[in-house]
C-alpha cells in the first residue's frame, strides 16, 4: 500500500522536531510520491481496497494527475517551511518538472526565472535554464525560449546537448529549415530523431494530383 505508506510515514514527520534528517526525509516523500506517478492506475487497483490514513486523492479513482498535483503540494509545503534548507533548490526543479508533466507551462517558467535569480550557485541552474526554454517553446514564445536554450547550448553542462536539440526543434517549427538542420547536425550523432527531421528537409519530393485536367 504506496500511499497509505506514504501518508503514515508524513504523519510521523509532523511528529518530530525540524533536524536535518526529517527536512530531508519529508523531501524524499515528495520525490517517492512523484516517482510513482506513472503507475498510478495500477496503484489505484491495490489502494482502492484499502482506506488510506489521509489524502486529498479519492481513493476511488487514483489518476496519475492527482498524484502529480500532491506532489507539488507537499513541495510547495517543503519551500514555505525550509526555504533556507540546501535542498530548496532541488525542491524548485523538482516543482518544475512536476509543472511541466501538469503542461502548466507559464508557472514552468516563473519557477525557474525566479530560481535562476534565488540560487545563482546552484548545481541545477543550466537545468532551469534548459526548463525554462522548454516552458515557453510549448508556449510559442520562440525567440525568447532559444535566447534561454542558448545559454545551455553554449555552456559545458550534462543539459548541453539536450538544449541544442530543443533549439533544432525551435527552429524546425518556425519553419526555418536551414538554422534547423545547423543545430540538429550538432546532436545528429546523439539522437536519431535529430537525424530523421534532418532527412526529412533534405529529401527532394515531387507529387501531383492524382487526376488533372
Amino acid at each position: 500500500l504506496f500511499l497509505s505508506s506514504l501518508w503514515f510515514q508524513e504523519n510521523l514527520w509532523r511528529q518530530y522536531p525540524d533536524t536535518p534528517q526529517v527536512i530531508s526525509s519529508y523531501f524524499a516523500l515528495s520525490q517517492a510520491l512523484y516517482s510513482k506517478a506513472e503507475e498510478a492506475e495500477q496503484i489505484s487497483k491495490t489502494e482502492i481496497k484499502f482506506p488510506i490514513l489521509k489524502t486529498s486523492i479519492d481513493i476511488k479513482k487514483i489518476t496519475k494527475t492527482q498524484m502529480l498535483k500532491e506532489t507539488l503540494i507537499m513541495l510547495s509545503q517543503f519551500l514555505t517551511l525550509y526555504p533556507n534548507s540546501p535542498l530548496s533548490d532541488d525542491a524548485s526543479f523538482s516543482m518544475s518538472n512536476v509543472l511541466l508533466d501538469l503542461k502548466d507551462y507559464n508557472r514552468v517558467v516563473e519557477i525557474c526565472n525566479n530560481a535562476i535569480k534565488r540560487y545563482p550557485e546552484s548545481k541545477y541552474i543550466s537545468s532551469f535554464q534548459y526548463v525554462e526554454a522548454l516552458g515557453l517553446f510549448w508556449q510559442r514564445k520562440y525567440d525568447s525560449a532559444v535566447l534561454s536554450a542558448k545559454i545551455v547550448a553554449e555552456g559545458k553542462s550534462e543539459d548541453r546537448d539536450l538544449a541544442k536539440y530543443i533549439i533544432g526543434q525551435i527552429y524546425h517549427a518556425q519553419g526555418k529549415p536551414e538554422l534547423a538542420i545547423d543545430w540538429y547536425q550538432k546532436v545528429s550523432g546523439i539522437y536519431p530523431d535529430a537525424n530523421e527531421s534532418i532527412k526529412y528537409f533534405e529529401q527532394k519530393r515531387l507529387s501531383m494530383d492524382e487526376v488533372n485536367i
